[in-house]
């Protein structure tokens, strides 16, 4: 109050004992980490019954590709390293995320 600031925390839940869960999300981290510098990942959520991947990408500011491409590179490259999900992928451009 005193610095007159308003915070509001914001909690992912995740699954503590989930191996698969969490392999996926280092997959897709290093996917992010391979196809471009800056790419992050945030509220990933693996649902229905496991054949839907859903995560949003923060995309820094003037990357290399637009969103429709950055879209066809993850898919292909999650296809091939992680399997085949339905993907529900929201870019995120809001640069006070990283």
């Amino acid at each position: 109050k005193s610095l007159d600031v308003e915070l509001v925390c914001h909690l992912d839940p995740m699954p503590v004992d989930n191996e698969k869960y969490y392999n996926i999300l280092h997959q897709l981290k290093q996917i992010l980490l391979e196809t471009g510098r800056g790419l992050d990942i945030h509220d990933f959520r693996v649902i229905h019954q496991g054949k839907t991947l859903q995560f949003d990408v923060v995309v820094p500011e003037k990357f290399q590709f637009d969103d429709t491409e950055l879209e066809r590179i993850l898919r292909i490259q999650i296809e091939e390293k992680i399997g085949d999900y339905h993907l529900e992928i929201t870019f995120d451009h809001n640069y006070l995320l990283y």
